[in-house]
């Protein structure tokens, strides 16, 4: 069983203390499509072809790696796993 414990709070593979242990990018891949979540055991590409989305105008479908930008944000160090990304408390300053 893997360790959530050790995951980043936020909605990044990173925070204060560092970078989350299953992230990674994988060597030879394309730019923006070079990320890896070893916790998910997939990575920026697995997880396009697992997306599919509807153009609203014409009901075509296509995968998220038929398109022409990146669909999933692991290479920019943005979690994909869902893990510990309870929203923090937010505090509003004004005058």
């Amino acid at each position: 069983m893997k360790d959530t414990s050790v995951i980043p709070k936020g909605l990044y593979c990173y925070d204060e203390t560092g970078i989350c242990p299953y992230w990674g990018l994988v060597d030879g891949a394309p730019n923006q499509y070079n990320g890896y979540c070893y916790f998910l055991e997939k990575g920026d590409l697995d997880l396009a072809e697992d997306m599919t989305f509807v153009n609203p105008d014409t009901g075509e479908t296509m995968k998220g790696n038929e398109l022409p930008f990146p669909t999933s944000l692991l290479w920019d160090q943005c979690k994909e796993c869902g893990i510990n990304t309870e929203d923090e408390e937010l505090i509003i300053t004004g005058t």
